[in-house]
């Protein structure tokens, strides 16, 4: 019997060591050698891990604690944590992201189409009158809330309007001067805003395409 090693794979041999562990060494390296190393390669403290994570770690070892967990996470402990953040935050945090929240997605909606811009003007009316004290963390909080469902409604009008994105804009933009239509009318207004953006598409292409050719 040959007591002659395996001979490994290809893709074995293709194995290339790991570039964080060789920086991890060489960082840990020169700190033997006196230096003053901030290692940023495996992520580790610079520190022992403190004594009750350890009594924990052990507890839960002869507690049988020792299987895969779910993908999720350990449903207590999840729970546990949820209570804990959720009486440590801050409300005035949670007003600052929605906020946040709402001008990026009043941004896109508006960039997207001008007429949008009177819930941009109404978002600005409520963070003016919060900010000069007319409304508590509370009430431009719920009413923020409101604008931004009104928003995600908006959002998806093109859809009910069975129009894209840019066919809508176009078709807000024709009934601006007429906004009291029949519904044979706005069909017809439709139509043409769907005609208006494809020869608009079709003249932008053939523009680039002569300036291709130039």
């Amino acid at each position: 019997m040959s007591t002659a090693p395996a001979a490994l794979s290809t893709w074995a041999r293709n194995i290339s060591p790991s570039p964080t562990l060789a920086v991890d060494a060489k960082a840990k390296a020169l700190a033997a050698a006196g230096e003053d190393v901030c290692g940023f390669a495996a992520g580790e403290p610079d520190f022992d891990t403190p004594e009750h994570i350890k009594d924990a770690c052990i507890a839960a070892l002869k507690a049988g604690k020792t299987k895969y967990a779910p993908t999720p996470g350990i449903e207590p402990l999840r729970q546990a944590l949820a209570d804990k953040y959720k009486k440590k935050r801050n409300k005035k945090t949670e007003l600052e992201e929605l906020k946040a929240l709402i001008a990026a997605h009043l941004a896109r909606m508006v960039q997207l189409n001008p007429t949008r811009a009177d819930f941009r003007e109404k978002f600005e009316a409520l963070i003016a009158s919060y900010n000069a004290g007319s409304r508590s963390v509370e009430e431009i909080y719920k009413q923020l809330l409101q604008l931004s469902l009104q928003l995600s409604l908006e959002q998806q009008r093109h859809i009910r309007e069975n129009l894209s994105e840019e066919e809508l804009a176009m078709f807000d933009i024709l009934l601006q001067s007429a906004p009291n239509l029949s519904d044979s009318d706005r069909a017809k207004v439709k139509q043409s805003a769907r005609e208006l953006v494809e020869r608009i598409k079709a003249l932008l292409v053939l523009n680039w395409q002569q300036k291709s050719s130039a």
